[in-house]
């Protein structure tokens, strides 16, 4: 199976190659998965509501 940080870099860089094809300078954009050091809620999640909320993508806007 896939290790956690794998997947969260696979879900990043999928957001990441969205961006390009729709017209985002891939200069502007960089992307890199947590696995697990982040989580909203704890780990190990109490049901599958905190295991979707702790799959998620982010995005910091550094500069308009």
């Amino acid at each position: 199976p896939d290790e956690p940080d794998e997947i969260s870099s696979a879900r990043a860089k999928a957001v990441y190659n969205y961006l390009i094809r729709n017209k985002i300078d891939r200069k502007r954009l960089t992307y890199k998965g947590y696995g697990v050091s982040r989580p909203v809620h704890p780990i190990p999640e109490k049901n599958a509501i905190e295991e979707e909320e702790n799959r998620r993508v982010e995005i910091l806007i550094l500069e308009k």
